[in-house]
């Protein structure tokens, strides 16, 4: 993993990654308001503007389709939300919401998503029993119980994830014990990953980092952003996998 670039101080707990037209977007999370970030390659920030009538309780995902932005306030450390909200966004103005709760009275904390053939798919955060499940949400407005698709088997917390449809990569990013980690799966259904194996990536930083937001860039190549904590400066780096 090599640093590119020191973050806008602006971007202290940068929480989520995603591209429209080669241009790079980011949120903050519960520190912030609902504002959204534009910056580039060079960590350079561009633009920002404050998704009117979007509430940020704990923006921790981001992801795109085309020329439309999906944010996840799904994050839930206290597990006190039943329902929770992915707003939609096109061309600065929010077009919609996305209400869900999941099935059978369960809460999860989330800081994951990816979209895949009209559907979000939400990658718990591992806290208890060592797995991270998969749940699918329809992508548009309304309001939905969220599908259980699989799990994964894994001891660390999954904080953000990527997928490229005509490669069939999925990169899954996160943290143990402060230290990031990247698994890599190649040629896989994101519906069914547990057929598939992946290949991890550890990184033992000193000081240690919280690695929250992955975006897939060309072949071989992602963006991966740290959060600003008290002496770690936030950096977006780039990693070879």
């Amino acid at each position: 993993m090599q640093k590119i670039v020191q973050l806008s101080p602006t971007l202290l707990e940068t929480s989520g990654l995603a591209e429209i037209d080669g241009q790079l977007f980011t949120i903050n999370d519960s520190g912030d308001t609902s504002r959204v970030y534009k910056f580039n390659t060079n960590g350079e920030l561009l633009d920002s503007y404050v998704l009117s009538g979007a509430i940020n309780r704990d923006w921790e995902a981001l992801c795109s389709n085309n020329d439309t932005l999906f944010i996840g306030d799904i994050g839930n450390n206290f597990k006190w939300k039943d329902t929770l909200v992915i707003y939609m966004s096109k061309n600065q103005n929010l077009i919609g919401e996305i209400r869900f709760s999941y099935p059978d009275g369960k809460r999860y904390d989330c800081e994951s998503m990816i979209f895949y053939h009209d559907t979000l798919i939400l990658f718990t955060k591992n806290r208890k029993d060592g797995k991270s499940y998969l749940y699918g949400i329809p992508a548009q407005s309304g309001f939905h119980t969220a599908t259980l698709l699989d799990s994964i088997n894994y001891i660390g917390k999954i904080t953000g994830a990527d997928f490229n449809e005509s490669s069939g990569t999925l990169l899954l990013v996160g943290y143990r014990n402060f230290h990031p980690f990247i698994m890599v799966y190649d040629l896989c259904n994101p519906i069914k990953i547990s057929h598939f194996d992946y290949r991890k990536r550890a990184f033992p930083f000193r000081p240690a980092r919280q690695t929250e937001a992955i975006l897939i860039k060309e072949n071989g190549k992602a963006c991966i952003t740290s959060e600003k904590f008290w002496f770690r400066k936030g950096y977006l780096f780039e990693v070879r996998y």
